[in-house]
């Protein structure tokens, strides 16, 4: 059986110079290499080199071919026929074309010979590839080869960051943080940061966390709640309500978004103040950020039977009403949106005489809601977790109950609450969004090629809300377009506190201290053959292996990350022993902060 001296450099197991393979009379170059295949940690020496691993050329290691999701990927069917249809913008645009790279949980021998080994080459890379120079097939590998020499295995994985409880707290970067991104973008390992927050333009936030973090960052690789918005085209040139945590701030970003006809609660007190009659205090306090309304509000008899053709040309109609994040003044805003709920066709100061007909509440083309998010709880300054938009959302659904069972409306055939989208996590429409925009990041980050080449297989949804980021992440199982896993990895830096005594809802693949910790088990759990994730920038936690690692010239005296030149002692891992973990740990049972309804 013939053998052949295969180069440990990484989980491609690349063949210097190709394989070669004796035939009678000639030697035969050939550029196959094990693409699907990893090399063992016992085929590295000890000291830095490399061994010489035999691998039989008539049984290479190859593993069991996942599923692939061919066409467009469009799946059957979609959102009940009574809600809005967001999915036609948050599934369009990804490629849904897979490479023929083989399933990493399943391992084991295939009876593969030479032939079927030129036969994979020739189907991944095409028949020229086969018999090419020297030269072509350097710069065939190169395709798949990262700029300094090694391969491109960042290209397989990738991680989904939250910002508030894993990246940053109190507006200050989180012990490690910094570092675990710096590592990321120093070896081309694709990210984008998938937050629930909002309030500001994403120019304005990613600049803002440039500078806490002291990471570069740009807007195509982050994706906050209502970033979806922006895609909600068939309202841009209609009358619509926006509300947030600042409704001035909130009209800013909505018409940078493309929305031309934008309202805010401010401008409906200033124009009629008996809406909201309990503060007078309030018109002083709006009356600096209020406009004037397109149309007056309508101030005739709310309870006609019959309306005049030209009403919600006249009076102000509002066509969607839409959270940007959470509200400040409920008391305001649940009455406006009530009053727009009960009303004919969106028109604000009617009665629809609809209401309750058929035990259908609300059913005259009433304004729809898009909210943001559904966080019932965050992280703050505060010790204990802070209500959130999902309470704001509670709150208007307990308001509307209350009214709809006052006004007799009741059965089973009665709506629970008003209709409308929620976006952000944990739906699932949201994941759909972030992955097309994590596709692209990944496309300009590697180039065409690599990433047409590499199947994404994982992603790793680093969070600290069970409810959001975790839920969120175990609902997209099979779900993604692209036949991408992703896996949910929970931090202590948050919402969720172990020392309470509640059950996980929602189990995570695996619970860590805070993100440094999440990147490091991913990258074990990757089998990461690249430079070793050190901190650099915590003191509290670099102790004595910080000084071993930069005596080793692990690190340098700058704090960047670079290769080892001596591979270390141990168990034969590339990577440096302590960021590996062995195995993989599912957990079973866990404690957080119970999830909200």
């Amino acid at each position: 059986m013939k053998t052949h001296s295969v180069f440990g450099r990484g989980t491609l197991g690349l063949l210097e110079n190709g394989m070669h393979r004796r035939a009678p009379g000639k030697a035969v170059q050939h550029s196959f290499f094990l693409v699907n295949g990893r090399t063992s940690a016992a085929s590295l020496l000890r000291k830095g080199d490399l061994a010489s691993r035999q691998f039989s050329s008539t049984c290479p290691r190859t593993r069991k071919r996942s599923d692939v999701i061919s066409g467009s990927g469009k799946r059957k069917g979609g959102l009940n026929s009574e809600e809005f249809d967001v999915e036609s913008f948050l599934r369009m645009g990804i490629d849904s074309s897979r490479d023929d790279r083989n399933d990493p949980t399943t391992k084991g021998p295939s009876p593969a010979c030479h032939a079927t080994s030129q036969k994979l080459t020739e189907r991944k890379y095409g028949s020229q590839s086969v018999g090419k120079s020297e030269d072509e097939t350097r710069n065939m590998l190169a395709l798949i080869e990262a700029d300094n020499g090694r391969p491109s295995d960042e290209a397989s994985f990738a991680f989904a960051f939250d910002i508030d409880g894993v990246l940053l707290h109190q507006s200050e970067p989180l012990p490690g943080a910094t570092d675990a991104l710096r590592f990321l973008q120093a070896n081309k390992i694709p990210f984008i940061l998938l937050t629930n927050g909002g309030g500001k333009h994403e120019h304005e936030r990613v600049a803002e966390l440039s500078a806490k973090l002291g990471v570069p960052l740009t807007t195509g690789n982050f994706v906050q709640s209502h970033t979806p918005f922006s895609g909600l085209n068939r309202f841009m040139d209609k009358n619509i309500l926006v509300t947030g945590s600042d409704a001035a701030k909130s009209r800013e970003i909505a018409e940078a978004y493309g929305f031309t006809k934008v309202i805010t609660p401010a401008d409906i007190l200033m124009a009629n103040p008996t809406i909201w009659p309990f503060d007078p205090l309030l018109e002083s306090v709006y009356a600096s950020t209020a406009r004037p309304l397109p149309q007056p509000i309508y101030n005739k008899n709310p309870y006609m039977k019959e309306w005049p053709k030209r009403l919600s040309r006249d009076n102000l109609q509002i066509h969607a009403v839409f959270i940007f994040n959470d509200p400040r003044d409920w008391a305001l805003d649940i009455q406006i949106i009530t009053d727009l709920l009960l009303s004919h066709s969106g028109v604000l100061g009617t009665y629809s005489a609809a209401n309750s007909v058929n035990g259908k509440w609300p059913e005259d083309k009433n304004p729809w809601l898009f909210y943001s998010n559904s966080d019932l709880l965050w992280a703050s300054k505060h010790p204990l977790p802070r209500m959130g938009q999902g309470a704001f959302q509670a709150a208007l659904a307990g308001v509307w109950a209350d009214i709809s069972d006052t006004l007799g409306v009741r059965g089973s055939g009665v709506r629970s609450g008003p209709r409308c989208t929620r976006f952000g996590k944990p739906i699932v429409q949201t994941y759909q969004f972030a992955e097309r925009v994590l596709m692209e990041h990944r496309r300009q980050l590697l180039g065409e090629e690599v990433a047409n080449h590499r199947h994404l297989r994982n992603v790793y949804m680093v969070g600290d809300n069970p409810a959001s980021d975790i839920a969120g992440a175990n609902a997209f199982k099979g779900k993604s377009r692209i036949g991408t896993d992703w896996w949910g990895v929970l931090v202590k830096t948050g919402v969720f506190n172990p020392d309470i005594s509640m059950p996980l809802q929602h189990k995570p693949k695996m619970i860590v201290d805070d993100v440094f910790e999440a990147v490091k088990w991913a990258l074990g759990r990757e089998q990461w053959r690249g430079p070793p994730l050190v901190m650099a920038t915590r003191e509290a936690a670099v102790g004595e292996s910080h000084e071993g690692l930069v005596e080793n010239n692990v690190i340098r005296n700058d704090g960047e990350n670079m290769a080892k030149g001596d591979l270390l002692q141990g168990d034969g891992n590339v990577v440096e022993g302590k960021i590996i973990k062995d195995g993989e740990e599912v957990v079973v049972e866990g404690e957080t902060i119970k999830e909200g309804k």
